[in-house]
């Protein structure tokens, strides 16, 4: 996670905000966005509100969202209602061309995102080569409200393992830590 004192970086690509017609096929999956109260500084959460298995990583290596071979996901994005914070108009960009083509925005509203996302794969037969693992970063962009006059952009910076190495649990990217002033 990252303040933004200046315009938006990486956004290289948007996905498509154009219904997909395939809404309700993909798998629901609901993450929660927050921040660990424990610490001294700001340190985004990714809470799996499904427990689907989505959701990989923790809070001190960073978090990223698992896509295997043959998934097919309807992922709803929320904000932790604690905290006075919405998403961003546009709140959505990927950070290498030729990402967003698995991704479409269903909705979004100030305090949900809702995205289908797919697998470029096929599901995976257990004789077959594992598909190569990609990284695919993004950025979701939500204002942090301090005061009604005082409104601070901040990007989240998960990343999507679409497909994960082997299907089996990977090290995290790491997750920027902003110090609290």
């Amino acid at each position: 996670m990252t303040l933004r004192k200046q315009p938006r970086q990486n956004d290289d690509e948007t996905p498509d905000l154009t219904a997909s017609g395939t809404v309700g096929i993909g798998k629901p999956a609901g993450i929660q966005f927050s921040f660990d109260p424990q610490r001294p500084y700001l340190v985004v959460l990714l809470n799996d509100l499904g427990k689907t298995g989505l959701v990989d990583g923790n809070s001190s290596a960073g978090f990223f969202l698992r896509i295997m071979p043959g998934d097919h996901w309807l992922i709803t994005f929320t904000l932790d209602p604690k905290w006075n914070w919405s998403f961003d108009h546009d709140a959505i960009s990927f950070k290498t061309k030729g990402h967003a083509k698995h991704y479409k925005v269903i909705s979004q509203d100030d305090q949900k995102v809702v995205i289908e996302a797919k697998s470029p794969y096929p599901v995976h037969n257990p004789g077959d080569n594992w598909p190569t693992p990609e990284d695919q970063p993004f950025n979701l962009y939500v204002l942090m409200s301090q005061s009604p006059n005082k409104t601070y952009p901040m990007t989240i910076d998960p990343d999507v393992k679409n497909p994960p190495l082997g299907g089996q649990r990977i090290g995290a990217i790491p997750t920027s830590a902003v110090p609290l002033a």
